[in-house]
Formats: structure tokens, sequence, C-alpha cells
């Protein structure tokens, strides 16, 4: 008994200690929940009013939040040229949750979430054009690696006979690559602005404020509002919405004990939470070639991910060996500020 007790006590300090890594697979799986939700809906309502209905439930859950925030805008004004970035900023990212959205329409969870995840690979592209930051040879190979990925997701009639299914799955991961795209400039432009000082709860709120009055503006415009008749359907429209917080406030308190690259490494395991589920609730089995490309996507965004964590070290090395002594703490800052924004790649859908 005292043996059992003992390891319980054990086992309840190293949770403790490590609960960050439990905040990020709480959130890898409230991620994968969220696309449930969204794919149940999508049946009978239009991708736009899902995603304006998701942005406006998230946005109203961030606003107290961010009132309460100490941090909250930093009471000080943006110049013109960083609201023009905000700006761009949200907009790309409101284009991102309608692209997912859209591809959860036509194809199935699990290969949405695969292909939406060489975003990583997406991003150290944009990196180097719009940061000018070094894009290695191993960066080039592992994104040749996630495009075979997304090949054996996508099964090219070239090399499968899927007929009409084959059509939907095409144009579920053409919507996955453009979100992925899409979400990787934003992400890009989150790193600019960090560097310039604005805070991320100012990045946030500003996303949640275009996408809440964008969505619904394109809704309206295409006459596509419709009210669910099942009352299910409704709880799990507001649900996306619900999760979606969920994932973001579990993000940010994971990033506050771990290292990111420990969190974009944890977080990839919503792959494996989107095909179980996909199999519980909607039985639908991932196939061979699913699995296949899913794990050289996953696999190369986080070699991806781990080699410019690894860059970002050495390059903070190197320059306090130059300058002789830790007195750069501003660069020190910058750099983990950028640690933290390479985990918000993927908790910006």
């Amino acid at each position: 008994m005292v043996k059992v007790w003992t390891f319980v006590k054990t086992l309840g300090y190293v949770c403790y200690t490590r609960r960050g890594l439990l905040y990020v697979i709480a959130s890898a799986f409230f991620a994968a929940f969220m696309d449930l939700c969204m794919k149940v809906v999508l049946s009978s309502v239009n991708p736009l009013e899902v995603a304006s209905v998701r942005s406006t439930v998230m946005f109203l859950c961030i606003v107290p939040n961010a009132v309460y925030s100490e941090d909250f805008l930093h009471l000080r004004k943006e110049t013109l040229s960083e609201y023009i970035l905000l700006g761009l900023r949200s907009i790309f990212a409101t284009a991102g949750t309608i692209f997912i959205i859209c591809a959860l329409k036509f194809t199935d969870i699990g290969d949405a979430v695969a292909v939406y995840n060489t975003m990583p690979v997406f991003a150290g592209i944009m990196g180097t054009i719009l940061l000018k930051e070094r894009y290695t040879i191993l960066e080039f190979s592992l994104s040749g690696v996630s495009l075979l990925g997304v090949i054996l997701v996508n099964k090219p009639t070239i090399l499968f006979d899927s007929g009409g299914v084959q059509t939907r799955r095409l144009i579920g991961t053409i919507f996955a690559l453009c979100c992925a795209f899409v979400t990787a400039t934003g992400f890009t432009l989150s790193r600019l602005l960090s560097k310039r000082g604005v805070h991320q709860m100012t990045i946030v709120f500003y996303f949640g404020l275009v996408a809440t009055v964008s969505t619904p503006v394109l809704v309206t415009t295409l006459s596509q509002w419709v009210i669910p008749e099942c009352g299910f359907d409704r709880i799990a429209l507001v649900m996306s919405g619900l999760l979606n917080f969920f994932v973001q406030k579990s993000l940010v308190a994971a990033l506050a004990l771990e290292k990111a690259v420990y969190v974009t490494v944890l977080f990839s395991s919503n792959v494996v939470f989107a095909f179980l589920i996909q199999y519980l609730f909607l039985d639908v089995a991932a196939d061979l070639f699913s699995v296949m490309g899913s794990i050289l996507i996953v696999a190369a965004g986080l070699g991806v991910s781990v080699e410019r964590n690894g860059s970002v070290d050495q390059e903070r090395a190197d320059e306090e060996e130059e300058n002789g002594s830790p007195d750069n703490a501003s660069e020190s800052d910058e750099a983990s500020s950028n640690d933290e924004e390479n985990t918000h790649l993927l908790k910006n859908r």
C-alpha cells in the first residue's frame, strides 16, 4: 500500500511539473473535436456560416480575457504600417479559417488535418521571402517529403482509381493546402509584428475582430444564412467556437511552461486524434495511404520546426559569443518571442 501511495505521489509530481505537455495534448484533443463539430454541421450549413458563428463565439470568449489582461493593446498607438500589417494578418488568418472549413466539407477530417500540417513548410518558405531568413537544404528536402505525403493523402487518379470520390478529395486537398499557405503567411506577418513590439494579444484580438465582422458580411451578401433544423447541429456549431477558444488558451498556457519546439512536436498528435475521432464517431477508417501520407507530412513539418528552432539557438549562441557576455537581453527576448510565434502557427485556425 505504501508503494502504491509513493507511486501515485511520484506520478502526480511528474504530471504537475510537466503539466505544460498535458496542456498541449488537451489542445490537440480539443482541436480534433472542433473539426468533428464542424464536419457534422457542414452537411446542412454553408461553410461561410460555420466560419462566421465559430469566429463570433471565439471572439466573444476572447474579449473579456483581453480586456482584463494587463498587456491588452499595451495602451499605445500602433503606427499606420503596423495597422496595415495587423489588417493583412487578420485577413489571411480569416481566409485560413474559411479554407479549412471548406476542406472539411469535401474530405475526411484526418486527411484535411494532415494536409493542413504542411503549414510549417510554407512558413519556412514565406519566412525566407518576407523576412529574408535562411532556407537550408534540409528544409528544401523536407518540403519534398511533405509534397510526397500530400500526394499519398490525395490519392491521384494516375495512381488510384477512385472515381467521383477522388474529385471531392482533390477539392478538399486544394482547400487544405490553401489554408496552410495563407495561415503560414499570416504567421510570418505575426512574427514581423512581434519584432516591432506588437503584443500577441493585440494580434489575436484584431484577428477575432476582423473575422467576426467580415464573415457575417460575406454570408449576408451571398444570402447563405441557414438555421440548423436539428438542435444537436446548433450545439455543435456553437461548440466549434468554444473549442477553438480552449485550443488557444491551452496552447498559451503550455507555452508559458514548455519550450515552443516541444509544444510544436506534441501538438502534431492532433492528426492521430483526428483519425481516431473520425473512426469512432463517423465510422470512417483511414486507409494505408492516408496514414503513410500523414506520417510523411507530420515528420516533414516537425523536421522544419526543429531545424528552425536549432537555427535560432545557434544564432543566439553565436551573438553571445561574439559580444562576449549575455548583455544582449533584447536579442534573447526577441528569440523567445519568435519561439512562441512558432507554436502560434499551429493554433491559428
